[in-house]
């Protein structure tokens, strides 16, 4: 593994002008080194005390099985996951649609009546309606309220 990742250590260094590269991809590829060895651990035990061969070809056979499981396993949540969120969010746009009907809003509505004298009222406007609150009986020339 270290080999693998190594390559990607030693082109990093292509950047760097030669007079500097050597010694600071020597001292980058120590620091990897060092970092993957005290980091990671082979079945429980640390870097240095587990053994080039510690796995057998059984073990790997079983790590692949088990890793074409968890492929098949992510390929169908796939498949299934868009299906139940369809279903979720339809029935969240159905509440948000229930709850809207049965909005309504308080608003008191205006009627709109002529004035045939619009002369007789103070302040000389030349339109002649005149704008009632429905139920309130009272006239205001012009007012909303």
């Amino acid at each position: 593994m270290l080999q693998l990742c190594g390559r990607f250590v030693q082109k990093l260094g292509d950047a760097l002008p030669e007079e500097i590269r050597e010694p600071v991809l020597r001292d980058a590829q120590w620091t990897f080194e060092s970092a993957v060895q005290e980091n990671i651990s082979i079945n429980g035990q640390a870097w240095q005390e587990a053994s080039d061969n510690c796995f057998v070809d059984s073990d790997i056979k079983v790590l692949e099985d088990q890793f074409d499981e968890i492929i098949v396993d992510i390929a169908t949540k796939r498949k299934q996951y868009p299906r139940k969120i369809l279903e979720c969010v339809i029935k969240t746009i159905k509440a948000k649609q229930e709850i809207l009907k049965q909005y309504h809003p308080v608003v008191h509505p205006l009627d709109l009546k002529y004035d045939p004298d619009p002369g007789a009222k103070p302040g000389g406007l030349a339109l002649g309606a005149v704008y009632e609150r429905r139920g309130s009986g009272n006239l205001h020339p012009f007012c909303l309220w």
